[in-house]
């Protein structure tokens, strides 16, 4: 019983870490499904990210070489586009 309390605590201390490197991280999110991307960014926003989503590789495109000063610390992109963008 005692080993199951330390490891529960041991797994929060963890997930208290993760949180605090990733608060305030900029992601953009980009996936072809809605429903993937709604979620994604339901959780990552709960994790404390600046998330941007989008549904095309071609959004992505142009949104990185809209401003160039602006930068994302993770990309998160689907590689199965139908579109093969």
């Amino acid at each position: 019983h005692k080993l199951a309390i330390a490891e529960e605590i041991e797994s929060d201390i963890d997930l208290t870490i993760i949180q605090k490197r990733i608060k305030g991280k900029r992601i953009l999110v980009a996936d072809a499904d809605a429903s993937i991307r709604e979620i994604t960014d339901t959780i990552l926003v709960e994790s404390g990210m600046i998330v941007e989503t989008m549904a095309t590789g071609q959004e992505v495109i142009e949104r990185l070489s809209e401003n160039k000063e602006e930068f994302y610390d993770v990309l998160m992109i689907d590689n199965d586009y139908n579109d093969k963008e």
